[in-house]
């Protein structure tokens, strides 16, 4: 046989012997593993050494020693692979530094890798570190992956290490120069470790459970207990076999935001002293007290109460994390209470801007009640709401004009709002253009004919241009909305006069003088 062939078939045998020892790593038995390396390791120095004396050595396969191609399993990389599972690190680390001695081993930086963690497994945490920083040195840019991953075991392995210098440096009564060392590791790694990926997509996949969770409990609980004739009994024992639920499980938290939820339900209901008495439970629970707070002071606030809504809603000054609607309630409720001069000033925020704003205009201070408004940018200065406000304060201060073209802006938004139809209505018959007024007065009178002051303007402006058919008809409206109003009947009684109907003309006169 020729010695190209015996090379060949050894090359094969020694393959064949590292996918035995791959398979038996796979298997479980690291022990047969590292048998098999260690007899193809044998082999492939013999190949050499027939390769040498057939003077073929220079046509030794590099690859078959070593290559790091994931789909090729390697003499010595196998070897040292099995040696680190079996817990052998010196004869792991040994092999390891052979192969990267190597210099047509392109990919030296994963074994460097690998040598990290096996000093790091040893507790040699400064030459873990170093063959980490040596790993990252070697990684190319487009291994942006690997990098990254570099980036977070090499502080944390500065922490490991830290932390241990730290139990010997209090053993040893060491320098406090080295406890600095220690809060700089223990920071960079705590930084590393919450941007990791993985933090992330678990911080992802436990809010979608827990809103799944809530979901799913909102959901069953009104049925839990359907034998029950009561609905509001069942709601009870729904909800609370939910919340014990969620209590004895790794989402205990969410019980009081399903406690919330309970409350909110019977809110829907109109169960209002059942909602109180279920809020007031989170009184003295500092972490969901801020919204059993707002929620308490926005239905006293809906009730009247006012003092007890205000001392409810003044729990968002004393919160470390406030939220806009504590403040929008907290300013609603010193308004209510004429607290003016406070509401101004109790957010910093764009809802509680609004009520500044709201506060100024009732104080008089147009000027600076505008320009509160003015101060929403963005998505916010389109809000209805806001446009309104700003269209009313350039009313006030005289600016017409640009009231009519803000009104116009805020039609554009809500079309149908019979308000600012009719506000554009009076704009229009104060500049003396009846035509317009007249326009915009029956839009507003077709979206909302409940609104007396409209049905006032259209039925004098049919007076005022003689016809008095139509100016009728919004009078009698009139006086049917309000019965016990003579104005109308006045008005309904004038009307016939000026028809010629003088008959029920007096008639009606009559019954408005008893």
């Amino acid at each position: 046989m020729r010695p190209e062939e015996k090379i060949r078939q050894q090359e094969m045998k020694i393959m064949q012997l590292v996918e035995e020892s791959c398979i038996a790593q796979t298997a479980g038995d690291s022990r047969m593993a590292l048998t098999k390396a260690k007899e193809a390791s044998y082999k492939e120095r013999s190949l050499i050494r027939m390769q040498e004396q057939n003077g073929l050595g220079e046509h030794h396969n590099i690859d078959l020693t070593y290559a790091v191609s994931l789909n090729l399993k390697i003499v010595l990389f196998n070897l040292a692979n099995q040696y680190a599972v079996n817990e052998l690190y010196t004869e792991a680390l040994n092999t390891y530094q052979t192969i990267t001695k190597n210099r047509m081993f392109a990919n030296a930086y994963r074994l460097k890798l690998n040598m990290g963690n096996i000093y790091l497994k040893q507790g040699h945490y400064q030459m873990a570190v170093k063959m980490y920083r040596m790993a990252l040195d070697q990684v190319p840019s487009t291994q942006k992956n690997l990098r990254y991953y570099l980036k977070l075991v090499v502080p944390a392995a500065l922490m490991i290490g830290t932390f241990q210098d730290k139990n010997n440096a209090q053993h040893c009564h060491g320098s406090a120069g080295r406890s600095g060392q220690n809060e700089n590791g223990i920071f960079a790694s705590t930084v590393a470790i919450q941007d990791d990926h993985l933090h992330k997509y678990e911080a992802l996949k436990r809010k979608d459970a827990e809103y799944c969770i809530l979901t799913a409990a909102k959901l069953i609980a009104p049925f839990v207990e359907d034998s029950l004739k009561e609905e509001l009994l069942s709601l009870y024992v729904g909800y609370d076999w939910c919340v014990s639920a969620i209590k004895s499980s790794e989402y205990a938290q969410l019980a009081a935001d399903l406690e919330i939820n309970k409350a909110i339900m019977f809110l829907k209901q109109n169960q209002l002293a059942e909602a109180i008495s279920t809020l007031k439970t989170f009184e003295k629970d500092t972490d969901i007290a801020l919204n059993a707070a707002t929620n308490l002071s926005f239905i006293y606030y809906l009730q009247g109460d006012y003092d007890t809504a205000l001392r409810y809603s003044e729990t968002v000054e004393q919160c470390k994390m406030p939220t806009a609607d504590g403040f929008v309630n907290y300013g609603a409720c010193l308004i209510a209470t004429g607290q003016l001069d406070r509401a101004i000033h109790c957010g910093n925020i764009n809802e509680p801007n609004y009520l500044a704003g709201l506060c100024l205009k009732r104080q008089g201070h147009y000027i600076e009640a505008l320009s509160c408004f003015q101060r929403f940018s963005g998505s916010l200065a389109l809000l209805p709401a806001v446009v309104c406000q700003v269209a009313s304060l350039l009313e006030l201060v005289g600016d017409s004009e640009a009231a009519a073209d803000t009104y116009q802006q805020l039609l554009g938004l809500t079309p149908t709002d019979a308000k600012a139809l009719q506000k554009l209505g009076e704009l229009f018959d104060q500049e003396g253009d009846k035509q317009q007024a007249h326009h915009y007065h029956v839009d507003s009178f077709r979206y909302y004919p409940g609104n007396l002051s409209v049905i006032e303007w259209l039925g004098s402006y049919y007076i005022e241009m003689q016809v008095v058919e139509k100016a009728l008809i919004y009078f009698e409206k009139a006086a049917l909305m309000q019965p016990g109003e003579p104005k109308w009947n006045m008005m309904v009684a004038g009307c016939h006069r000026r028809s010629g109907n003088m008959h029920k003309a007096l008639t009606l006169y009559q019954e408005i003088h008893r």
